[in-house]
């Protein structure tokens, strides 16, 4: 599949085209998705349709995951899934401020894989997954370190 520097155009106007039509969807029904993913019982008793609101979270998680493999490969793909949204939710307390690091992570962790994939020579997806992990590294030693210091 894919690579970071040979996405075709096609790739690109695919996930780009897909992309723009999730995030705004996320966007208009960003209370719903959160409340129905945090709370499905609260959501579902103030009247929020919690099945079909998890169903197109599911299918826009799987579009963009099936795109993002063709086009980048499955390794940065899967890391970006995961990393940034795994280190930022171990570093702040709510899920606003948490999704706002995650993207900063995952935008610096692609930035930074890039640059050290040029100057080092190595692979791109992998270097972009180094880089994604060393936050989410991070976060998990500082959690470990502060439960220690706690007892």
């Amino acid at each position: 599949f894919g690579s970071g520097v040979m996405v075709s155009h096609d790739d690109l106007a695919w996930v780009s085209l897909v992309g723009a039509l999730t995030l705004a969807l996320q966007i208009w029904w960003r209370r719903g998705f959160l409340f129905a993913s945090l709370d499905p019982e609260g959501a579902a008793v103030r009247g929020l349709p919690v099945r079909l609101l998890d169903g197109l979270l599911m299918l826009q998680i799987a579009a963009m995951v099936s795109l993002g493999t063709r086009a980048l490969g499955v390794l940065p793909v899967f890391a970006f899934s995961i990393l940034p949204a795994l280190a930022a939710g171990m570093l702040v307390g709510s899920p606003k401020a948490a999704l706002a690091l995650a993207t900063v992570l995952g935008a610096a962790s692609g930035a930074l894989g890039y640059s050290f994939a040029f100057f080092a020579e190595f692979p791109v997806g992998p270097s972009q997954t180094l880089m994604a992990a060393l936050p989410a590294l991070f976060a998990y030693l500082t959690a470990a370190i502060s439960t220690k210091l706690k007892k």
